[in-house]
């Protein structure tokens, strides 16, 4: 693809950004998946204009004569012709299943189309905007027409995978505009992919590779546009040769594998026991004996956890590389250490039983360690061990993995010509993590978990509960790729992973624009509560659009971008996802959401993820908090970044590592507790009692403003809240002329208030009385301390009125004691704001 291609995409992409504020473009645009309008738009846009441009190659001076008609550009056209078919929807209302468009709507979205500068703008809305459920009109619009219809049936709701687009295809709305399609010799083909992480990584390398245009991918394949028939699929052998290389990392030079991870490897191990190697270089090998004259145990010098079997280090290199490897061990170490090298490779060499003892067999040597060190010829036999391998792996190095050949026919599924040889023996063993069936090479289980630096943790069904893992173990055996996997996971990939989801599906080229960069990110609270152009928003939240190389992973079969951990400085391997771990990673999500044009986001340790038939973006993980459900797009950004506010405080606050993971736990408790009655109350709590000496209240401070914002924006409750705790704490600084009261001087009322409140509910009193009694004795409590005029008490009696009539609808929900939590909160939350009010934070 021409680069001036992307450059033309980025430059529209970044036009339509600022086209709309933040509000309108988070909106929800479809009932049964989870997509934003800005979203649904720029994927209609960008997959309109990829048709047409196809189209273009083809017919060039049909989609010459649509410019001239239009007097745009073919890409504005079909961007833009994409993007704005849906617009009016935004400021209508939807009723009964359908919208009514009123002229108002119609006329707000010509004044958005006049925005991108181009001539004729209003024939976006009056006449393009129609094309996507409308009938073709005249012959010279074919092209165009054809380009957006289909476009918006790739993004249509219900789509759940590649094979619902071939139905649809099929249905009469669409049926025409797919003739007009083969009329050109285009024709909609497919590609379904099994999911997993290494399909993932190798997805960009198969797109490339395939005989056509790639326009939209789903979570279990892409579609793309082919020319003609059948010369078009996807040969099997191709796709097993892709995998193949990455698998085998390619050839390398000697310097190369030297600084590669399977060497150092092998002289840690080697040089584990240095000293005692290099008195058998002078002829003393007592140090592989007890005082009985005994041999000691291999494990003392060679240790089963740092010295792995030989085959199972270099089981990821190509044959050329398992030699080189060798050859490098044995030419560094023949005059250092050339006994180390001698017993690893005799006692190391494979795991597997057939292949244990085959550098001894070769070399009929027959008496066991060390007793063979004390005989041995050193250098003759480093040259017999490098021979043996160089014939072990120079006999195969053509002969085809048919691990690998079955594991693409099973994964692979569509428009595809199945060339790979037919397997005709029975597997050897099979996967103990995924399944497969192992015709030849595999990885010990253990090295699989040495890997992962010991942190694995997988469901076998296959196997007894409550087994002896270590004996068991012994025998597992891990298929090419789930060995891959682990590398990757423990050099590039550290999971949990943060895995960005689009429904139904993204469009290929959008997928290789977007990118999400920490190190531009600035903090945007208050631009949300302001609702500033989306197009802000999104550069301070670190999105970027660009045609480069990214350190994200886009999934170009899978419908999604995974995010590793470490991306976020987190360094660790996580299999299973901790709470600490996701409490740290939620501060990042809703700029990673916002950067990806508002979409779902998974954090888990795997690379599966399920379909949405929600109109709202959600945050999934293992470990699902209640503050996160049933909030629509808006209010979820929203408590998301209010809880990054609160934990950016609290880093600043806290110090020590250990109290802070405490700290943050109580607050997450207690958001997940508050959210039981009432979303918006997560956001006021904080899991510690905030008072004059609290380091956490100065580092809050600078927040409180957007919280307080924050608290109005995530329901009914929280609007009435915010309000009322706010013009209360703005006349307690006009009433309380101190200039370092303390918090129980400030809040001391409120909270006569609320005992009063809760003391009367023993009493059999209505509603109105009881809210009565505690905003009058309230108001009473702060009269004995303080001087309140009486447009003061007119303010503070309605907005007390308020807040505890709330806190009876609380009280009605729950239990005393959640009740008694969420009072003090509220008292917190006014010192909080009568703090920030004093202090002139406002701003933030």
């Amino acid at each position: 693809m021409n680069l001036s291609y992307y450059d033309d995409l980025i430059a529209l992409v970044q036009k339509s950004l600022e086209l709309v504020k933040f509000r309108e473009a988070i909106r929800e645009a479809k009932e049964k998946s989870p997509q934003s309008f800005i979203f649904h738009s720029i994927s209609v846009g960008t997959l309109s204009l990829a048709i047409l441009d196809e189209i273009r190659n083809i017919d060039k001076d049909g989609v010459a004569l649509l410019e001239h008609l239009y007097n745009i550009d073919y890409k504005s056209l079909a961007f833009f012709g994409g993007f704005f078919h849906d617009w009016m929807k935004l400021f209508s209302e939807k009723e009964e299943y359908e919208y009514k468009i009123p002229k108002e709507a119609i006329n707000k979205a010509k004044e958005i189309a006049k925005m991108t500068g181009l001539p004729n703008s209003d024939k976006f809305i009056d006449v393009i905007a129609n094309f996507a459920e409308g009938p073709l009109t005249s012959n010279e619009e074919i092209p165009l027409w054809a380009s957006v219809k289909i476009a918006d049936m790739l993004m249509i709701s219900t789509i759940r995978g590649v094979n619902d687009v071939l139905y649809y295809a099929e249905r009469m709305n669409y049926k025409d505009a797919i003739k007009r399609l083969s009329g050109y010799n285009l024709k909609l083909s497919y590609l379904q992919a099994s999911p997993r992480l290494f399909t993932s990584i190798v997805s960009e390398e198969i797109i490339q590779a395939i005989n056509g245009r790639p326009l939209i991918s789903y979570h279990d394949g892409i579609i793309f546009l082919s020319r003609g028939s059948g010369s078009n699929k996807i040969n099997l052998s191709t796709l097993y040769n892709i995998l193949s290389s990455k698998l085998k990392g390619g050839s390398k030079s000697g310097s190369e594998y030297e600084n590669g991870r399977e060497y150092k490897s092998i002289v840690e191990c080697i040089k584990n026991k240095e000293e005692e190697w290099r008195r058998a270089n002078l002829g003393d090998f007592s140090v592989f004996y007890d005082e009985n004259k005994n041999p000691k145990q291999l494990n003392a010098f060679l240790h089963t956890s740092i010295c792995k079997y030989y085959e199972d280090i270099v089981s990821l290199l190509d044959n050329k590389g398992k030699i080189e490897v060798a050859r490098k061990i044995i030419e560094d170490f023949r005059n250092d250490l050339p006994y180390a090298v001698i017993a690893y490779f005799f006692e190391k060499f494979s795991s597997d039983k057939s292949s244990k003892g085959y550098i001894k067999k070769y070399m009929n040597v027959k008496e066991r360690f060390p007793n063979y060190l004390k005989t041995i010829d050193k250098d003759k036999a480093l040259n017999k061990i490098l021979e043996a391998i160089e014939k072990r792996y120079s006999s195969d190095s053509n002969k085809i993995d048919l691990t690998l050949v079955s594991i693409v026919k099973k994964a692979f599924n569509g428009d595809i010509v199945n060339d790979l040889p037919p397997i005709e023996i029975e597997p050897k063993n099979y996967c103990i993590v995924c399944g497969a069936p192992i015709y030849g090479e595999s990885a010990s289980f253990g090295h699989y978990g040495f890997q992962l630096k010991g942190k694995k943790e997988i469901w076998i069904p296959r196997e007894k509960a409550m087994a002896d893992i270590d004996n068991e173990s012994k025998r597992w055996v891990v298929c090419p790729i789930c060995n891959y996997e682990a590398k990757l996971m423990s050099e590039e990939l550290n999971t949990p992973f943060i895995i960005v989801s689009f429904y139904p599906g993204v469009p290929v080229d959008l997928l290789k624009i977007l990118d999400f960069l920490t190190s531009t990110e600035k903090l945007y609270f208050i631009d949300v509560i302001n609702n500033e152009k989306f197009s802000k928003i999104f550069s301070n939240a670190g999105g970027s659009l660009a045609y480069s190389e990214k350190k994200i992973h886009p999934d170009y079969l899978g419908s999604k971008i995974v995010i590793p951990a470490n991306l976020l400085n987190i360094t660790t391997i996580n299999t299973r996802l901790t709470k600490e771990v996701l409490n740290g990673i939620l501060p990042e999500i809703p700029s990673i959401s916002i950067s990806f044009l508002a979409s779902p986001i998974y954090i888990t340790a795997n690379v599966y993820d399920f379909p949405l038939q929600s109109k709202y973006i959600e945050v999934s993980s293992d470990i699902n908090y209640l503050w996160l459900k049933n909030l629509n797009n808006e209010r979820l950004l929203i408590q998301l970044l209010a809880y990054k506010a609160k934990y950016l405080a609290l880093t600043k606050a806290i110090k020590d590592k250990d109290d802070r993971r405490n700290y943050l736990n109580s607050m997450i408790s207690d958001m997940d507790r508050f959210a039981e009655v009432d979303s918006s109350l997560s956001v006021i709590a904080l899991g510690m009692a905030i008072n004059e000496e609290s380091s956490f209240l100065k580092s809050l401070l600078p927040y409180t403003y957007f919280l307080n914002q924050a608290f109005g924006r995530v329901s009914k409750m929280g609007e009435t809240f915010s309000k009322s705790l706010y013009v209360i704490a703005k006349t307690l600084t006009e009433i309380i002329k101190e200039e370092n009261p303390s918090k129980h001087q400030i809040v001391g009322f409120f909270r006569d208030g609320r005992d009063m409140f809760f003391k009367s509910s023993l009493a059999e009193l209505n509603k109105d009385d009881r809210v009565g009694i505690a905003t009058n004795a309230a108001l009473a409590s702060l009269q004995n301390k303080y001087d309140v005029n009486d447009k003061q008490m007119v303010i503070l009696f309605s907005n007390l009125r308020d807040v505890f009539s709330l806190l009876y609808d609380i009280e009605s929900k729950t239990d005393r004691s959640l009740s008694l939590s969420i009072s003090n909160a509220l008292a917190n939350w006014l010192y909080v704001l009568f703090e920030s009010i004093r202090a002139g934070e406002n701003s933030e």
